[in-house]
C-alpha cells in the first residue's frame, strides 16, 4: 500500500480526525505554557542572542506535540505508529542520513563559496557556547522536525487523500497550510509576504519526497538537515533562530540568490537525485493520483 493511502485499518471519520487535531494542539499549547514559565525563569532582561536553554524552551512545545500525535494515532485512530512514518516495515535510516548528509554537505559548500565571495559572514566560535548547543540541536531538533513532519506530511497528507481520494490535491493543500501556519515566523515579518513562498514550496517538495518515497525519511532527513544548519552552522540577526552558532550572517535581510536557488535548483535537483537513487516508479504519474 502507498504512503499516501496510509494504513488499511480502520476508518477515518471527521470526528476522529477533528480529535487528533485538538490532542495535538493541545498537547502542543501544554508544552507553550511550560516552555513561557521555563522563559520566564532563564531570561536576563534583555539577551541578544538566546542562550542554549532557551532555544530548547522554544523546541520543548513541538516534543509535546509530536507525543499528543503519535498517542492519537494509537488510541484515537487505532493505527499503528509506523503507518505515520512510512510505509516500509521498519523506518529507513539510511535514507534519513543520506538525505540529511547530502543537504548539509550542500549548505555548508554554499556558505564557504558565500564567504570566499566577501559576504559579511563572521566565524564566531566559542566551545562553551556551542557544546550546549550542540547537544539541544542533536536531541531536541530532530524532535521538532519530525513533528511537523509527521503532522503535516504524514497524518493530514494522509487524511486529505482518504477524504478527497486526491493524492496531487492533498500534496498542495498540505503545502499551502505548511506555508501558511509559518506566516507568525519572523522571517515573514522581514522579508514580507515572499517568504510564505518560500515555505509552501519547501512545504510541496517535502510532500512530494513522502510521496514518491512512500515515506517521510528522506524528509525528515532534509529538515532536519536544514534547521540543524540554521541553528548551529549559520545563524543571523531575524531569522526564527538565533543563536550561537559557529557563523553569523550580518547582511541586510533579503529574500535573496540563496533562497532562489534553493526552490529553483537545488529541490528540484535533490527530487531528480532520490528518483534516480531509488528508483521511484512513475514519479509524474502519481502526482495525478
Amino acid at each position: 500500500m502507498s504512503f499516501a493511502k496510509g494504513s488499511g485499518e480502520g476508518e477515518l471519520s471527521w470526528e476522529k480526525f477533528l480529535l487528533t487535531i485538538i490532542a495535538t494542539l493541545g498537547a502542543y499549547f501544554i508544552g507553550l505554557i511550560v516552555a513561557t514559565f521555563g522563559m520566564g525563569i532563564v531570561m536576563d532582561g534583555n539577551p541578544q542572542r538566546w542562550t542554549s536553554l532557551e532555544f530548547a524552551m522554544n523546541l520543548l512545545p513541538f516534543t509535546m506535540a509530536l507525543a499528543g500525535l503519535l498517542a492519537s494515532v494509537h488510541f484515537i485512530l487505532k493505527r499503528p505508529v509506523l503507518s505515520v512514518l512510512t510505509s516500509r516495515k521498519q523506518f529507513d535510516w539510511k535514507r534519513f542520513f543520506f538525505a540529511a548528509g547530502l543537504w548539509l554537505l550542500m549548505q555548508v559548500v554554499f556558505l564557504m563559496m558565500a564567504r570566499m565571495s566577501g559576504a559579511p559572514i563572521v566565524f564566531e566560535f566559542s566551545a562553551s557556547k556551542i557544546i550546549p548547543l550542540l547537544i539541544v540541536s542533536l536531541t531536541l531538533l530532530p524532535i521538532q522536525t519530525a513533528a511537523e513532519d509527521v503532522f503535516f506530511r504524514g497524518f493530514l497528507f494522509q487524511s486529505f487523500t482518504k477524504f478527497t481520494g486526491k493524492a496531487g490535491a492533498s500534496l498542495i493543500a498540505v503545502a499551502v497550510i505548511f506555508g501558511l501556519i509559518h506566516s507568525g515566523n519572523p522571517e515573514v515579518k522581514v522579508l514580507g509576504n515572499v517568504a510564505l513562498v518560500y515555505y509552501i514550496v519547501t512545504g510541496l517538495f517535502l510532500g512530494l519526497l513522502a510521496h514518491f518515497d512512500d515515506g517521510l525519511e528522506l524528509g525528515m532527513g532534509y529538515h532536519f538537515a536544514n534547521n540543524f544548519f540554521g541553528a548551529v552552522i549559520l545563524t543571523n540577526t531575524w531569522q526564527v533562530y538565533q543563536t550561537d552558532a559557529f557563523f553569523t550572517d550580518y547582511a541586510e535581510p533579503n529574500f535573496g540568490w540563496g533562497m532562489v536557488l534553493s526552490l529553483l535548483v537545488l529541490q528540484p535537483a535533490m527530487l531528480f537525485v532520490f528518483y534516480r537513487i531509488f528508483r521511484w516508479k512513475n514519479p509524474l504519474k502519481r502526482i495525478l493520483e
